[in-house]
């Protein structure tokens, strides 16, 4: 018997009781609406929100993940196929076809995670973003200990 229940106080509930439904990790960490190789914010209401980072996804499933932060301005997109990112550390070359809704999702930091197909007969939507390639560059730094 503990000194609380002897002298007739609550019991203090056990931390480790609730652990399990307080810290397990949810199933979606941020809501997004996905299409084909990319995914835009939106709350649950369904309204536009801030992404704070992007993951972009290669063929190979490798990931990486860039803090919106990092992304130097200007962005550079040729108005057709070819979009431009850098970073201190990284140049981020994404091509594909139909890109306009892209560039202005990066541009309001909407843009949750980016993706190259997966094989050569992955089909988009009519007038849905295509993406093609993604290049990333090292420049400076090592980056990941690849």
């Amino acid at each position: 018997m503990s000194h609380q229940q002897e002298v007739g106080k609550r019991k203090i509930p056990n931390l480790l009781d609730k652990r399990k439904d307080i810290y397990s990790k949810p199933t979606i960490i941020r809501p997004s609406e996905n299409f084909t190789c990319f995914g835009v914010t939106k709350t649950k209401a369904g309204d536009a929100e801030i992404s704070l980072a992007l993951k972009i996804i290669m063929e190979d499933g490798k990931q990486y993940i860039i803090q919106y932060h990092e992304i130097n301005s200007p962005m550079k997109y040729d108005g057709a196929t070819t979009i431009k990112l850098n970073t201190p550390s990284v140049t981020i070359t994404i091509t594909g076809k139909r890109m306009d809704d892209i560039i202005d999702y990066l541009a309001e930091h909407r843009l949750v995670w980016i993706k190259e197909p997966d094989s050569d007969f992955t089909q988009t939507e009519e007038n849905e973003p295509e993406i093609e390639k993604i290049i990333i560059e090292e420049k400076y730094l090592k980056v990941l200990g690849d």
